[in-house]
């Protein structure tokens, strides 16, 4: 049996056959011996049966013929055709009452079954097939649509194509030795595969780095081909969820991999070797999802109550990387281990101990509003899908928030603060801390310590305080206007995209513009400031400073000091505008060309409206083999 299906009606044989209330609800149309044509009087979906020796009684009840062909329309269009069987047209009647799945099944039982859908305009969503499906026992072969769809195959040996995706491709395990077939995965196209139908537990095998898997259990064995295509990190990843028995994990993830899995219930055992991309869930079951709160000690890998009230055993046996823990919706206690954990912690007053290693908690979830998350108290408030949330946090050191404005507080350690989207503000207090604000306007304080502080898109302030740090605007064109103070110590400031200020404060300083209008200003200590792309105004303060305008035409003060005024020598850098040269002090123009001699340079003088004091004339220096004006002072 061929069935090809075009969309966009999955429900295609529903709509076909039935009203809203699962009765047979159909007019015939026309019939004759080789054709019947039916309407259902509440879809007003057509469907076209052809085949021969049709015959039906005076009140259009079949009495006999062969089905070897169903055409389903919709408002005009093929919606699925079927093709290449066989049935009887009274057996097939028979199927369609309250109590025919049986028959249903019988009928697709009799022939391998070949569904197509990749040349559908829309998703296939195999819903009306879960009833009947794993009664057929004949082989399947299922090719899915470049969307997001959910198949379903039979007790036979069946293979799926689920196709690429844009999101989420759901599969769901059957009786039967089935092949899974990954060969059109992409970047962006994310699998999950449910057990949860099995009448038995399960041994599921995944080694990222071999690119294999394999499920096996009473039921019979499933093989992964081209699984390196799903497990693909970024926007795609691959999903396993086990049955409601008891269930083993043999997982090995490698880099550049995304990996998910979760038991379900039943007393579960999961043997992990980690990457920076594999989380354990215990937010579903593949069904519906957990009723009380996760207890887990990851030191001893005992979960003592899964949420489902089973107990799992997490081993990890190796691997550098961080297992994510994605917990439930109840008040959830845990404990991690030595190693670097991350949790979801969802909805819930939960309370976590990330134990030793560098631990993340996570907030960047969809329904997650504004969170209030301080380290040094060891809370982290906000709401949860409108429910309110108290978590109480102790080892963690690395927190990144929602997409909404967020308040994110570190400790007296080193933390790392991920604003992620919305207007935030964080604050590193003690510690080498690294912040990121990321999308939004934010505002970034280092506080004490060596830190690092990266604004990201929106316009940013960032404060580096005491200390020697690193400050960076942002490194995208929708990064905006930035405003970066460095604070004491010997910082480093790029203000990457946007018009920005930025100031060094105390300390010897190393001040870049970036592209955009800057102003740079060095204050105290020895500075060097760099205006790069287009026109900046350039302050060293106190000091003796190196000032480089880079492309186009800037304005520098070098203020106090033996400053240095630097000029590539290229005739499309610009001209730049000392405002306060001065040789007593120990000025100098340093010129970019090596090769340069004196005489290859003019000085001409003349006094220039609303440039400098009135009455004092400016020098203009000019390199005689472009003839371009490199400094007026």
């Amino acid at each position: 049996m061929l069935i090809t299906y075009s969309g966009p009606y999955s429900d295609f044989f529903t709509k076909a056959f039935f009203d809203d209330f699962g009765d047979v609800d159909i007019d015939v149309v026309s019939a004759s011996s080789t054709e019947i044509v039916l309407e259902n009087l509440t879809t007003g979906a057509l469907t076209t049966l052809t085949g021969t020796g049709f015959s039906l009684s005076p009140s259009a009840s079949p009495l006999s013929g062969t089905i070897t062909g169903m055409s389903f329309e919709k408002s005009g269009s093929i919606v699925a055709t079927m093709a290449n069987f066989s049935w009887g047209l009274v057996a097939f009647d028979n199927s369609l009452t309250e109590d025919g799945v049986m028959d249903l099944a019988s009928l697709l039982s009799a022939q391998p079954i070949t569904i197509d859908a990749s040349g559908a305009s829309t998703y296939f969503d195999m819903e009306e097939w879960a009833e009947a499906s794993p009664l057929i026992t004949s082989d399947m072969t299922i090719t899915g649509t470049p969307f997001n769809d959910q198949l379903i195959g039979g007790a036979g040996n069946d293979t799926i194509n689920p196709g690429a995706n844009y999101g989420n491709d759901q599969l769901y395990g059957t009786a039967g030795n089935d092949a899974y077939d990954f060969i059109n995965a992409d970047d962006s196209s994310y699998y999950e595969i449910n057990y949860a139908m099995l009448s038995a537990g399960i041994t599921v095998n995944i080694d990222g780095a071999a690119e294999t898997g394999s499920v096996s259990g009473a039921d019979g064995t499933d093989t992964f081909l081209n699984l390196g295509n799903a497990l693909t990190a970024g926007d795609g990843g691959f999903s396993v969820i086990g049955t409601t028995h008891d269930d083993v994990f043999n997982v090995t993830a490698a880099p550049g991999t995304w990996i998910v899995y979760g038991g379900g219930a039943g007393n579960d055992t999961f043997n992990l070797t980690v990457d920076e991309s594999t989380r354990l869930f215990y937010n579903w079951d593949g069904e519906d999802g957990p009723d009380q709160g996760l207890v887990m000690n990851l030191a001893t890998g005992v979960v003592s109550n899964d949420g489902l009230g089973y107990s799992d055993q997490v081993n990890v046996l190796g691997g550098a990387g961080r297992l994510e823990i994605r917990a439930t919706d109840f008040n959830d206690s845990i404990i991690g281990s030595d190693r670097r954990e991350s949790f979801i912690l969802e909805q819930g007053n939960d309370t976590l101990d990330g134990g030793g290693g560098v631990d993340r908690v996570r907030y960047d979830r969809s329904g997650v509003d504004a969170v209030v998350v301080d380290l040094a108290a060891g809370t982290a408030t906000g709401t949860w899908d409108g429910n309110g949330f108290t978590h109480l946090l102790s080892n963690i050191e690395y927190v990144r928030g929602s997409y909404f404005d967020d308040a994110l507080l570190g400790s007296d350690g080193e933390d790392t603060l991920e604003g992620r989207v919305g207007n935030d503000t964080l604050s590193g207090r003690d510690g080498d801390d690294r912040l990121y604000g990321e999308g939004g306007n934010d505002n970034l304080s280092g506080g004490l310590g060596q830190d690092r502080l990266y604004g990201g898109d929106g316009n940013d302030t960032l404060i580096g305080n005491e200390g020697d740090d690193v400050l960076i605007g942002g490194e995208s064109e929708a990064d905006l206007r930035d405003v970066i103070y460095g604070g004491d110590g010997n910082d480093s400031i790029d203000g990457g995209y946007g018009n920005d200020e930025l100031r060094g404060d105390n300390g010897d300083d190393t001040v870049s513009g970036g592209f955009g209008t800057d102003t740079v200003i060095g204050a105290d200590g020895n500075d060097v400031l760099t205006g790069e792309a287009w026109s900046d105004m350039l302050y060293g303060g106190a000091g003796n400073d190196f000032l480089n305008g880079g492309f186009g035409y800037d304005r520098m003060n070098g203020g106090t000091g033996a400053d240095r005024f630097f000029h590539l020598g290229i005739a499309d850098h610009g001209s730049d505008w000392i405002q306060d040269y001065t040789a007593a002090d120990g000025d100098v123009l340093v010129f970019g060309q090596g090769s340069a001699t004196g005489d290859q340079f003019q000085v001409n003088f003349t006094e220039t409206a609303n440039a400098g004091v009135a009455g004092v004339e400016e020098a203009f220096i000019i390199y005689r083999p472009t003839g371009q004006i490199m400094w007026a002072l």
